[in-house]
C-alpha cells in the first residue's frame, strides 16, 4: 500500500510550509465574512429605499388609476423590487469574493482577512495561486454553503489535517500559510 501524496514544500529556510493555524484561519474567515455582511446590509438599505420610493410612486399611480386595479399595480411595483432581496446574499458573496478572494489573493497572496492575520494562499510549490484556481476555490466555497453541514465540516477539517487544509483547499490544491 502506498503512502498518500503530499505536496512538496516550497523552498524556504526550514524547507517546510508554515501552515496557518486553525484559529488564524477562522479569524481571517470571520473578518472576510464581516465584509460580505457589510455589503449585504448596504445593499438591503439601498434596495429598501428604492422599494419604498417605487412603492410610493406605484401607490400614487394606483390612486390616479383608481379602484382595486390601481392598488394592485402600486402594490406590485413596491413588492417586486423587494423580491430582489432574496438574491442579494449570493450576488454580494460572489461580487465581494471575486475582489477579495480572487483579485487580492492573486495579486498579494491574501484576502483582507488573511492579510490582517498575516496568512497567504499558495500552491504546493509555495507560489501565488493562478486566477482560474482562485475562481474555482471561491465557487467551491460557495457551493459548500448549499450542502447542509458541509461548511462546518470544511471549517473544522484543518484541525485534523496534516497540512491544515480546509476541504475547499483540498479540492483545488491550495495551502494557507503563516507569513508573519
Amino acid at each position: 500500500m502506498s503512502e498518500p501524496w503530499t505536496p512538496p514544500p516550497p523552498i524556504g529556510v526550514s524547507g517546510q510550509m508554515n501552515y496557518a493555524t486553525w484559529a488564524d484561519r477562522v479569524l481571517a474567515a470571520i473578518i472576510d465574512g464581516l465584509i460580505v455582511f457589510a455589503g449585504v446590509v448596504v445593499l438591503y438599505i439601498v434596495i429598501s429605499i428604492i422599494s419604498f420610493i417605487i412603492g410610493g410612486i406605484g401607490m400614487g399611480l394606483g390612486r390616479v388609476a383608481g379602484g382595486e386595479q390601481g392598488q394592485a399595480m402600486g402594490s406590485l411595483l413596491g413588492s417586486g423590487i423587494c423580491c430582489v432581496a432574496f438574491v442579494i446574499l449570493p450576488i454580494v458573496t460572489l461580487g465581494i469574493g471575486l475582489y477579495n478572494k480572487v483579485y487580492l489573493v492573486g495579486k498579494r497572496g491574501s484576502s483582507i482577512g488573511q492579510g490582517i492575520m498575516k496568512l497567504n494562499v499558495v500552491t504546493a510549490s509555495g507560489s501565488f495561486v493562478p486566477t482560474g484556481t482562485l475562481v474555482l476555490r471561491l465557487l467551491v466555497q460557495m457551493a459548500f454553503g448549499i450542502v447542509p453541514f458541509l461548511p462546518i465540516l470544511s471549517i473544522l477539517w484543518p484541525l485534523w489535517d496534516p497540512q491544515r487544509q480546509a476541504l475547499h483547499d483540498k479540492a483545488v490544491g491550495t495551502f494557507v500559510i503563516k507569513v508573519g
